[in-house]
Formats: structure tokens, sequence, C-alpha cells
């Protein structure tokens, strides 16, 4: 639990303010912001596979989550200083290279300590949502207790970077929480073993029979497929959403809070999900959180207030919940104990690297295009691709319920 705490934390100190950060605070425009964090996406395309190798001879995943950690505080250290720009964004590529791995690390890890991943994983990952909003949050407070305790005036550019100086604390909170953790061999389920007796190690094949049962293996591949076009389209509102809010005349010390309160809903939605899985199955949540992804994109579409956009902020839960999450727990168990790490990390280098290098780049293009017109018109293109994935996956993904 604390893990997923502080792993999202780091993501929800940055995550939603990231493009308009670059774009605002470093000067450059739509198109170069996408290129520069598509670029991040390619090297986190990169750096899992060589992590995920280097755990798996060693048995040490614990040992690789610490050190990417380490080494990704360091450089998010550097990019919040006021280095030269040039040296900021070798930082930003440092930090996006070594923290790759460390999503896929972290849910394989979880998944070896956990006995139910179906009923469980919604709740332990939770506690994520609740590390992303208090990200948020601890922005704000730390620009309050400036103000009150120390009648500092904080200009906002001395106020963000300081989110990412949080993430470099979160990761290194994690570090330490690892020292304490159970080794990966002490899984729950070895407790049903003799106190003396070994478990029985997981069958071994070689790497070239593993790919092809994963290729043989269809419901699973066209999961993959679907997760990756929904990643690809999410890619629009981590890009879009704080340059909108701000071009709706939001403040801009509100833009991180105001994102932040999209994850709300996810907080009872996870609680919920393994009844929901349980009552409903789990491709039919996942395709109900493509629906509410449809629906969120077509409110920031048509209907450019404050109150509508903040519903359409906070549906943002409710897809990362049912969705995303869901989509994990049916990958894992399509995949099984013997391929789950291998999937975990293909998955996060599809969907994260390749979806977010393609979709940033193509969110970063289409802001400068649509610049002359009104900032809602942005929103289009991710509503048709959204609405074309839900009703594919509606009418043609039905993978046999007893595998899920």
């Amino acid at each position: 639990k604390s893990l997923m705490f502080f792993q999202l934390f780091i993501f929800g100190s940055f995550n939603p303010i990231q493009s308009l950060y670059f774009q605002k605070y470093l000067g450059f425009d739509g198109t170069t912001t996408g290129f520069y964090l598509g670029l991040a996406m390619v090297l986190a395309i990169i750096s899992p596979m060589l992590a995920t190798s280097i755990a798996d001879r060693f048995r040490a995943t614990r040992k690789v989550i610490q050190v990417c950690h380490l080494i990704g505080a360091l450089g998010l250290g550097i990019f919040s200083s006021s280095a030269p720009i040039g040296v900021q964004i070798a930082s930003f590529f440092l930090f996006s290279f070594i923290h790759g791995p460390t999503v896929g690390l972290i849910n394989t890890y979880t998944f070896s300590q956990i006995e139910q991943p179906q009923k469980q994983f919604g709740a332990i990952r939770m506690w994520g949502t609740i590390g992303w909003i208090a990200a948020g949050y601890t922005l704000s407070a730390m620009v309050i207790a400036g103000s009150w305790l120390f009648r500092l005036d904080l200009q906002q550019e001395q106020i963000l970077p300081w989110a990412y100086r949080m993430s470099a604390l979160a990761s290194v909170a994690i570090v330490i929480i690892l020292n304490f953790a159970p080794q990966h061999e002490q899984h729950a389920k070895n407790k049903q073993h003799e106190p003396h007796e070994q478990p029985k190690p997981l069958p071994q094949e070689s790497l070239s029979d593993s790919r092809v049962k994963l290729r043989q293996n269809k419901p699973l591949i066209q999961l993959i497929a679907i997760f990756f076009g929904a990643g690809f389209l999410d890619r629009f509102y981590i890009f879009g959403a704080g340059p909108y809010l701000v071009s709706m005349n939001v403040p801009e010390g509100l833009v991180l809070p105001a994102l932040t309160f999209g994850q709300v809903l996810e907080i009872p939605a996870l609680l919920l999900l393994g009844k929901l899985i349980t009552r409903f199955s789990t491709r039919r949540v996942f395709t109900a959180g493509m629906a509410i992804q449809v629906i969120r994109y077509g409110l920031l579409s048509f209907f450019p207030s404050i109150p509508i956009i903040l519903l359409a902020l906070t549906m943002n839960g409710l897809v990362f919940s049912l969705l995303y999450t869901s989509a994990i727990i049916l990958m894992d168990n399509l995949a099984g104990p013997v391929d789950r790490g291998k999937v975990h990390q293909i998955s996060h280098l599809l969907i994260g690297g390749v979806g977010g290098l393609t979709g940033s780049l193509l969110a970063g293009w289409f802001t400068d295009l649509v610049s002359p017109f009104h900032p809602r018109v942005f929103w289009y293109l991710p509503l048709t691709g959204a609405l074309v994935l839900f009703v594919i996956t509606l009418v043609f993904y039905h993978p046999r319920e007893s595998t899920v």
C-alpha cells in the first residue's frame, strides 16, 4: 500500500502540469513540448527491458526498484533547479529513462505478494490514488504555509519546481520502504507449504517458447492492443488538461488541485472494483470505463463551462479505476504466473512508451494546429478516437468468461 501511495504521489506531483510547465515556464511551443515528452517515452521503452532482464536474472526486483528511484530522484532534483536549460532537459530524460521500469516492476512485485489479485489489487491500487490526490494538495499546502507562516509571496515560477522536488522526496521514501518490505520469494501462497518444504519453482521455458505462447494468446494480444489505444488517447488528456484550464481563466495556482480533484471518485470505484468484477466480469467493467472515457471527452468538447469541465475532470478517476486497473488485472489473469512479469513490462512499453511517444507528438502538433480556434476544439480528436475504440471493444472483444 505504501509503495502504491508514493509511486502515484510521484506522478501526481508533476504529471498533470507537465505540458503546462514546458510551455509556459520553459518557453516551448506545443509541438516542441510534445516532442520532448514523446522522446521521454522512447527512453521509457528502452529501460524496462534492461531492468526486467536484471531483475529476473538475479531475482532482485526490490533492488532494481530502489536503484531506479534513487537515480530518478537525482534527475528530478536537477531538473527543478536553476541549471542551464540543456542540463535541465538532460536530467529530465535521465529521470524518464531510469523511472520507466518502476511501474511494471512494482505491479509485478505487488501481484507476487497477494493471493487473490482480482479481489485485492483494486484496494491496493486505491492507495496510489490517495497518493496522487495528496500530491496535489501538498503543493497547495506548501504555498499556503509559505504565505501565512513565513510571509512569502511565491511566484508561479517558484512554486511549480517544488512539484518535481516533492516527487524526488517520494522516490527516496520508496527506497526506504523497500528495505523493510518482504522478499519476492515470500509470496503469501508459499505459506501453504510445510515448514521445511521448499516451494516448487515455476516451470522454465526458453525465450522463443515464451514468445510463441504469448503470440498464441489472442485474447491477451487483443487486450494489449485495446489498452494501447486507450493509453494513446489518454495522452491528449494528460497533455491538454492543464493548458485548457488556464485558457478557461482558472488561476494557475489552482490548476494542480483542480486536476487532482479528478481522482476523487477513483477511491470508491477502486474499493468497489473487486465486487464489480465478480458480479459483471472484468471485461464488462473495463468496457464501462471506456464508455466513461468517451463521455469525458464529449463534455470537454461541447460544454466549455467551469462546472462541466470539473465534472469531466472528476470522471477521469472512473476512467483510471474502471478502465486501466481492470485491464491490468485482466492482463495478469490472461498471462498467468509464468509470463506475468513479461506481460506487465510489455504492456508498459507499448502503452507508456510507444503510446506515450505517438500520443504526445500528435497532441503537441494538434495543439498548435487548433490554436487559432476555441480551445475546446482540441478535444474533438480524442473524442472521435475514444468513441471508435469503445464501439470496437463492445462489439468484437469477448474473451471466454472462464479466463477472466
